[in-house]
């Protein structure tokens, strides 16, 4: 059974698809990402997080995944790899993983 609470994110992601396509993999907001930067990850850089969100949206990954919970629960939440890229559509703070920073 699907808690409330994860149906509500899916849905959320499901909402924000036109944003989460419109990342072109351009690599620009890595070096602006604390926590890229410090674990070099890339599922803790913008776009790791924008492929995870993807996948929870497109049902290949839980919510409740300790995967997505830990690199989403990464982003600080800084907003610095917000203007840092080639998709001009995509604003940190709109993406639904802005409600977890």
């Amino acid at each position: 059974m699907v808690s409330t609470s994860s149906a509500l994110l899916t849905n959320a992601l499901a909402a924000e698809e036109e944003k989460l396509l419109a990342c072109v993999h351009c690599g620009l907001c890595l070096e602006a990402c604390p926590t890229y930067v410090a674990t070099g990850d890339e599922n803790d850089g913008p776009r790791g997080r924008l492929y995870l969100m993807r996948a929870v949206k497109e049902r290949r990954l839980a919510v409740e995944s300790p995967t997505f919970e830990t690199h989403i629960d990464r982003c600080l939440g800084c907003r610095a790899c917000g203007g840092r890229t080639a998709a001009l559509l995509i604003r940190c703070s709109d993406l639904p993983c802005a409600m977890f920073g």
